[in-house]
């Protein structure tokens, strides 16, 4: 869906304009830009009053301009000329088709309900669920540094790779200084990979420091550390995942006849009963005849 802008030089963020624009205008029209259906239209100047006062916004810094779609995006006019458009961003931020950058929205719940009390709810439902999952986001990260070996969380922040990565082998070189013996850094590696958010695929990024540190070491070597001890519950679990995981299908593809059936039913019997139904398709692949 195109829209017009009323000069051809984007500018800074600058709320001063956008009052303006919206003083101007004599109708607004909110559309799902999905599928250009119109959610709600008014020419009433108390709803075009209320959104102006709904908006407390920040200026950012530095110029912001997320790749996402905003949704909904509410359209001003004056008479039949389309003056400009502001889009809804995660309810976090908004962009308005005149700046160059984003905006954050420092009172969230006032923009939400600008919304709310004109039968639109959606927008403060995608904000709830989002900060939900940001919330257990957070949640799953403080347990994987938990789960962490001393020796890596120490530098895991200056670990960072100007790549977004880890320095893994850093990180290595670290770890078995720390912990000499090879029996002790496997099961180490296999209770930290399994400490992770849950699924085997699709999961942050930070999560497969563990899997690469974990190829360090022989299938062979693995498996028989793996049957001198009584494993935790989330060691099975990075047993599990380890040997379930689509990283060792492709670097390892032979090794897991190696496994021996009476662990393939253990890790089978540990993932079974999870409702993830592409890490139950994982397991089943890796550990059922």
């Amino acid at each position: 869906m195109s829209v017009t802008y009323a000069s051809e030089t984007l500018i800074p963020v600058n709320l001063k304009q956008l009052h303006q624009i919206i003083e101007l205008a004599d109708r607004l029209v909110v559309k799902d830009p999905k599928n250009a259906l119109v959610q709600f239209e008014s020419e009433k100047r108390e709803d075009l009053s209320a959104l102006k006062n709904s908006l407390v916004i920040e200026r950012p810094e530095t110029e912001r301009l997320c790749l996402c779609v905003g949704n909904p995006v509410i359209y001003f006019y004056k008479g039949d000329k389309e003056l400009g458009a502001l889009s809804h961003i995660s309810g976090n931020y908004i962009r308005f088709s005149h700046w160059s950058s984003d905006a954050s929205v420092v009172d969230t719940d006032k923009w939400l309900t600008w919304f709310d009390d004109r039968g639109m709810p959606w927008p403060r439902q995608m904000f709830d669920t989002r900060r939900k999952e940001q919330i257990q986001s957070q949640k799953n990260e403080q347990r994987w540094l938990g789960a962490m070996p001393s020796s890596i969380r120490a530098v895991w922040a200056e670990a960072l790779t100007p790549y977004g990565t880890r320095d893994t082998q850093r990180l290595m070189t670290l770890f078995t200084a720390a912990i000499p013996d090879k029996r002790l850094q496997v099961l180490a590696l296999l209770e930290w990979f399994g400490s992770g958010a849950g699924p085997w695929s699709g999961y942050p990024s930070y999560e497969g420091v563990a899997r690469k540190m974990l190829f360090d070491y022989s299938t062979a070597n693995i498996i028989s550390i793996i049957n001198s001890t009584q494993l935790s519950t989330a060691q099975t679990e990075g047993a599990a995942r380890f040997f379930g995981g689509w990283s060792f299908s492709q670097k390892r593809p032979d090794d897991l006849e190696k496994v021996p059936d009476t662990l393939k039913e253990q890790l089978w019997e540990h993932v079974s009963a999870t409702m993830d139904k592409d890490k139950l398709a994982r397991a089943r692949r890796a550990f059922k005849k």
